[in-house]
């Protein structure tokens, strides 16, 4: 008689919150082989990291290339990593990635040809929001040798 050994599987979902997938996006993993999950996209905002949950306390291994550097024991943690190796020693256990994202902001001001105006007038704006600039046109603009007669709202 002769004993047959599998190595354990893991299952593997995903949050994009508002986001979409990426290329490589593994719905399951085989214990101490190392996979690859690509990062996801967002309008208007950068990929910040993974929240990864679902681990057991065993060893995990994550980093930016195939050799897996970083490790783990936590039953959940945050990382930017894109390979993963052993997050859970269960078999048939259940590991979710959940995306974190941060907006992309815009400065938004007055370009006065030269000029300055006081007080200063200017925004942070995250991308994809709507944004009415506000402006009290009571405010004194300046420039070398000029003075302002008003604005034109177009």
């Amino acid at each position: 008689m002769t004993a047959v050994w599998s190595a354990h599987t893991y299952t593997i979902s995903y949050t994009y919150n508002s986001g979409t997938a990426g290329t490589n996006k593994p719905t399951s993993a085989t214990y101490d082989q190392v996979f690859q999950v690509s990062n996801p996209t967002r309008t208007g905002y950068t990929f910040s990291s993974w929240t990864i949950s679902g681990c057991d306390t065993t060893t995990h291994n994550y980093g930016t290339t195939n050799s897996v550097t970083s490790t783990s024991s936590a039953e959940s943690f945050s990382t930017k990593a894109t390979y993963f190796k052993n997050l859970t020693a269960v078999n048939g256990g259940a590991i979710t990635f959940s995306a974190n994202w941060t907006p992309i902001q815009y400065n938004v001001s007055f370009d006065l040809a030269g000029g300055y105006i006081e007080p200063d007038y200017s925004y942070l704006v995250k991308a994809g929001t709507n944004f009415t600039l506000q402006y009290d046109y009571t405010a004194t603009a300046v420039w070398k040798f000029f003075t302002s007669k008003g604005y034109s709202k177009y």
